[in-house]
């Protein structure tokens, strides 16, 4: 069967969120090796309070193009978009000239790291309005173009911030860049709207710029509380601890690219099917798909997250410059959560036709992920933050399952497949302890061994996962198709 338009785009998508994740991860890596630990924690906080300020003004404004520009005349997209990107221009200067007055007034001596907020002050009026342009591209039929922006996206900001610091300039540098970058980004994102809707006369847009925003709002605060779950433990280390703690802290809070993006590839393919799947009646069979795929991707994430938990030290030695030991356990501790992380879980309560509790269900996390975490980080210390986001996980997924057995009528024993889970996690820990005892005597170079630990790991799991019959055939299958996301095809068509 030919592979449907559906899951060509959602291709797209998932390979730019890929790309986007390995970018997230590879300028740590390299800017680690090219400035003190101080700068880099500074260059971290910026692009965190950056990052967290665009997420809220946006207010996920992107998705009214994928909502109100299907099926109807060039002229009214036309005047829909350009209403957009007046509006995310507005939202741009907002932004702008909050970071210029927090950075003036913050500290005269920049030294703070909200002195240096100013330096990227220029980077949103072109950076905000440049996220309109994958929706618009998806929409407009024009997924190849939409794919090579992201990559373009990912490789500008990467050598935005990495050629300054490369050449011996100071991070200071490193901002304008990225300002620069930004600036070339809108103007960029200006010249594709022109050319897509070139010669089309322009309109009074039929949608309001209220509406809009009130469209947009109830999404945005989903993606809001998200963004700050996401990051609370970040937080509590720029607020508690220096920047210099804050650069060992970040070099280990990260997860490995292909679990998140993984979980993001299945919820885009298999969503069309648990959309049709409600709407039909049929919401038992909707959640066994979900668990069946589910039973699945962990056979992908439980062994490749077990590698990062066993092998934490070795990985951050290769990675990292020395000095950036503490983060081994901080990448641990991420590794373990990774191991929970097998699907995405919103995905049937949006099916269903209630999104609302997926905002509900990260209003919990969030507060949970605080309660937890702010009385950990002041009595374990700097890995408190790392443990509140692990413990506060559990709430989280209880809280989904919870709403899933209240849209689906089953009960919560139904939903999450903790019997398949328990086992795929039992069949691991074999080749946990093998890569554990291998690290601890043999005195081996760290490259040979982080490879004997995730050979140990994946080898064992994959004979004694088949010996016990808990992967079959079709299971080799599946996950044969995600790793080269054939999946992406077989599931939605």
């Amino acid at each position: 069967m030919a592979k449907s338009v559906e899951a060509y785009r959602a291709g797209i998508l998932v390979y730019g969120q890929f790309a986007a994740r390995i970018a997230e991860v590879l300028v740590p890596i390299v800017v680690a090796r090219l400035v003190s630990k101080t700068d880099f924690g500074i260059l971290g906080e910026v692009l965190l309070i950056y990052s967290t300020a665009a997420v809220v003004l946006t207010v996920n404004l992107p998705a009214v193009l994928s909502f109100y520009l299907p099926k109807r005349p060039d002229e009214e997209r036309y005047a829909i978009t350009r209403r957009a990107l007046n509006v995310m221009l507005g939202i741009a200067v907002v932004c702008s000239v909050a970071l210029i007055a927090t950075g003036l007034f913050a500290d005269a001596e920049g030294d703070g790291v909200l002195g240096h907020l100013w330096a990227v002050a220029l980077y949103p009026l072109g950076d905000i309005p440049s996220r309109l342009l994958p929706n618009l591209l998806i929409v407009e039929n024009r997924a190849k173009a939409a794919g090579a922006a992201g990559a373009v996206r990912a490789v500008t900001l990467l050598v935005a911030v990495l050629a300054p610091l490369t050449l011996g300039y100071s991070i200071q540098a490193a901002f304008f860049s990225l300002s620069v970058v930004g600036l070339l980004l809108g103007a960029g994102t200006l010249w594709v709207v022109h050319h897509i809707y070139r010669g089309i006369p322009a309109t009074t847009s039929p949608i309001s710029t209220r509406k809009m925003i009130s469209f947009a709002l109830p999404l945005g605060a989903q993606e809001i509380v998200a963004n700050l779950n996401n990051h609370v433990d970040k937080y509590l280390i720029l607020f508690f601890f220096s920047e210099a703690v804050y650069a060992e802290y970040q070099a280990g809070s990260w997860q490995v690219p292909l679990i998140p993006s993984l979980a993001y590839a299945i919820g885009v393919a298999y969503a069309p099917l648990f959309a049709i799947l409600y709407k039909e009646g049929k919401k038992l069979a909707a959640i066994e798909t979900w668990r069946r795929q589910a039973l699945g991707s962990m056979l992908i994430v439980v062994p490749v997250a077990a590698i990062f938990v066993v092998s934490a030290e070795e990985i951050i030695a290769l990675l990292f410059p020395a000095g950036y030991a503490p983060a081994a356990n901080v990448l641990r501790i991420y590794s373990i959560l990774s191991l929970g992380r097998i699907t995405a879980f919103g995905t049937i309560l949006v099916a269903a036709g209630r999104p609302n509790l997926v905002l509900r269900a990260s209003i919990v996390s969030l507060v949970a992920n605080v309660a937890i975490s702010t009385p950990l980080v002041m009595t374990v210390g700097f890995l408190g933050p790392a443990l509140g986001t692990l413990l506060a996980f559990i709430p989280q997924v209880a809280i989904y399952m919870y709403f899933m057995s209240i849209c689906s009528d089953v009960s919560i024993r139904q939903t999450f497949p903790m019997k398949g889970y328990l086992q795929t996690l039992a069949i691991c820990a074999p080749g946990c302890a093998a890569a554990v005892a291998i690290k601890l005597n043999c005195d081996w170079g760290v490259g040979a061994l982080l490879a004997a630990e995730a050979t140990t790991v994946v080898l064992s799991f994959a004979v004694v996962g088949t010996l016990t019959r808990r992967i079959l055939g079709d299971d080799w299958r599946f996950i044969a198709n995600w790793l080269t996301l054939r999946g992406l095809s077989r599931a939605v068509e």
